[in-house]
């Protein structure tokens, strides 16, 4: 039972992927003025994992009194309530995001512009249509909780990432106005700039903001804390032209999300310019031409698409276009109102930003791994090296802190499933592939991937690896779902050179149900001489067996962790010595559910006791030092600072497996090659 749950856990189908999570691109329209030639009107729903094909249309509000659809003017939606929203110059409608429906619409005096909610979802910044005034709307009622009146010309607007601060930026000013969101009202001023501010973005630590600002095809930088501009940078190799719209030379600017990239609209010259924003000033990197005048830049969550407002979608990685958007006509979509929304078993999960904002308040920066494949396993050597094991029968493999990564397909192994890596050195690595039957197999490289053995390969039907684990480079263990009431254990004492089971009454007896969970290579975890510990679910209770012989024998413990149900118990193990241990998990069906997320041990895992703060589901757990902890999930990440008692989120870009080596470093990995090199 439980290596189907983990079957589905891992989607190494693509109708279980499809079935656990899709990612949509929600563009509102008419979103170029009132010009309905440029998709019509309505909500227009692209997959983004399905080539970012047109799946539906969305019927919105937003009609004159001719029923003519006004001009769109913003979008912007949240999981956490699902709902999403779009103004136009007269009104703002909020809608469902679980049946599509119109939950209201409503008039405000002044009109509407560009707005932003915090990311709680409960209060919207809603600037009026090139007023003085924004109004601060309750996002479930659309009732007016406040207004603020800096007099600007009210046009966009940025509810800061933190959820302390909005930011209001006025067409008709050259300062940007902070908004304290705990008084909603004006709390200080940044600039001023050397023009009145048009498209702006902020960094995830509020620390700089990157502004548009009148007469300047380029943008300036502002100090989010000293209030100061920094400094102003103008794109080289092009000159203004005359511009369509919007009056302003560059008007749209986005950061990617691992803050790396800051890319700019210039009008005129159908252009994106792509800067390098870790350095100051920004340094211009390249120059991307467009179909159109684009007036809007914005990312996918996961960094890897761009998304101009003339409607291709770039690769972020390489700069090349790889689509663009067409409508149920197959008619060219454009609009400057776009926004992610990623469903998980049917329910909003996460949603994106209609700004280009950054995201790197995650400690992992994205590196390029060269794969599509879906990443379950990462083994961290030390601060150079480290393997990965996903989909495809794919291994990757870096021997330079993660600046480069090696994707490498292991001859024969096309049709597997690399759940758990072992990497020994820069060399030397075993893969564990998971699977029933002759899919469960060991392999072997000694010459860095270049060639693979197979160490053992499984011919009994009811065998299904689950996890592998090694005291040296010599001596290991593998793990199985249970069969006739008891868990397969394998060991070898020679490199993986033989296999042996061990005796079917000498391994741990399960429960009903009972099994583990083949989500990150890390239900089983060794440490020491002899110690290991492995975690199971799918039964009455979730329990962690510990052996300190090398799984001779073996003792057991129940956990708090939620139990119950075939998807719920312990994924993930992590030992930093023989006594202090912490266990992570969930239920990957029921992910933001009830139940216990966390457990810690203070006697080798004898007796466990709750955690708290972390509220979903996680299917990794790793050490960074002796008291701090990072979990990992397909929602996101959390740290620990206390061993592993008390938990806070950490960012909201999902991984399913991570590791960390001595001196400091640490990967996670995650679906479609997504690599992320943790820095402190």
């Amino acid at each position: 039972m439980i290596r189907r749950a983990a079957l589905i856990l891992a989607a190494i189908c693509a109708t279980a992927h499809a079935a656990d999570e899709r990612r949509y691109l929600y563009v509102a329209a008419p979103g170029i003025r009132d010009y309905l030639e440029y998709g019509g009107h309505g909500l227009l729903v692209f997959d983004i994992d399905q080539g970012h094909k047109f799946v539906r249309r969305i019927k919105t509000a937003g009609l004159d009194e001719r029923g003519k659809p006004r001009n769109v003017k913003g979008v912007c939606a949240n999981a956490s309530t699902g709902r999403i929203y779009v103004s136009t110059t007269h009104t703002l409608t909020c809608l469902n995001l679980l049946d599509d429906s119109i939950l209201w619409e409503r008039a405000y005096e002044g009109g509407c512009d560009r707005m932003s909610m915090t990311p709680d979802g409960r209060q919207i910044y809603l600037p009026s249509f090139e007023k003085g005034h924004w109004h601060v709307v309750d996002a479930l009622t659309g009732e007016v909780l406040s207004r603020i009146d800096p007099g600007s010309g009210a046009h966009n607007t940025v509810a800061g990432p933190d959820g302390k601060a909005a930011y209001l930026a006025g067409l008709r000013s050259p300062l940007l106005t902070v908004a304290d969101t705990a008084t909603r009202a004006a709390a200080r001023v940044v600039g001023p700039f050397s023009a009145p501010i048009r498209p702006f973005t902020v960094d995830r630590k509020q620390a700089r903001c990157y502004v548009n600002v009148n007469e300047l095809l380029g943008f300036e930088v502002g100090d989010l804390g000293t209030g100061k501009p920094v400094c102003r940078v103008e794109v080289a190799g092009f000159k203004q032209g005359p511009i369509k719209r919007h009056g302003c030379p560059s008007h749209g600017i986005g950061l990617t999300p691992d803050e790396r990239e800051l890319w700019l609209c210039d009008s005129a010259n159908k252009r994106l310019h792509v800067f390098d924003a870790t350095v100051v000033p920004p340094r211009q990197l390249d120059s991307l031409a467009v179909r159109d005048e684009p007036g809007w830049v914005t990312f996918s969550i996961d960094g890897r698409y761009a998304y101009p407002s003339t409607g291709e979608v770039f690769d972020v990685s390489t700069h090349k276009i790889i689509t663009t958007l067409s409508d149920e006509h197959g008619a060219s979509v454009q609009s400057e109102k776009i926004v992610e929304v990623d469903f998980a078993d049917g329910r909003p999960a996460r949603a994106g930003d209609q700004f280009g904002l950054g995201r790197s308040g995650s400690p992992f920066a994205p590196q390029p791994s060269g794969t599509d494949a879906r990443f379950r396993s990462i083994s961290a050597v030390d601060v150079k090296v480290a393997w990965a094991g996903g989909t495809g029968g794919t291994v990757c493999r870096t021997v330079d802190g993660g600046t480069s990564w090696k994707a490498i397909a292991v001859p024969g192994a096309e049709g597997l499933d690399f759940r758990d890596v072992h990497g020994v050195d820069a060399r030397t690595a075993y893969a564990l592939a998971a699977g029933e039957g002759e899919k469960s197999r060991i392999c072997k490289t000694l010459d860095g991937g270049a060639t693979w053995s197979t160490q053992f390969q499984n011919r009994d039907p009811k065998v299904f690896l689950d996890a592998f684990a090694f005291w040296d480079a010599d001596h290991g263990l593998a793990l199985g779902d249970p069969i006739n009431g008891r868990f397969v254990l394998l060991t070898t004492d020679d490199g993986g050179a033989s296999w042996h089971r061990l005796p079917p009454e000498s391994s741990p007896e399960a429960l009903p149900a009972e099994g583990c969970f083949a989500a990150s290579g890390t239900c089983l975890v060794a440490q020491g001489e002899g110690n290991a510990w492995f975690g199971t679910g799918g039964a009455s209770a979730s329990r962690v067996w510990r052996t300190t012989d090398r799984g001779r024998t073996w003792a057991v413990a129940e956990t708090p962790i939620r139990a119950g149900g075939a998807a719920a118990g312990v994924f993930s193990l992590a030992f930093r010595d023989a006594t202090h241990g912490v266990a992570v998990g969930g239920d990957y069906k029921d992910p933001d559910g009830p139940g216990v997320k966390a457990a810690v041990t203070d006697d080798g895992g004898a007796t466990w006791s709750a955690a708290v703060g972390l509220t979903a589901y996680r299917s990794a757990v790793a050490f960074l030092d002796p008291s701090t902890l990072l979990a990992a999930g397909p929602t996101g990440l959390d740290r620990s600072a206390d061993g592993g008692r008390t938990w806070a989120p950490l960012g909201a870009i999902g991984y399913h497996a991570l590791a960390a080596a001595p001196g400091g470093a640490a990967w996670a990995v995650g679906d479609r090659g997504r690599v992320g090199c943790y820095t402190k």
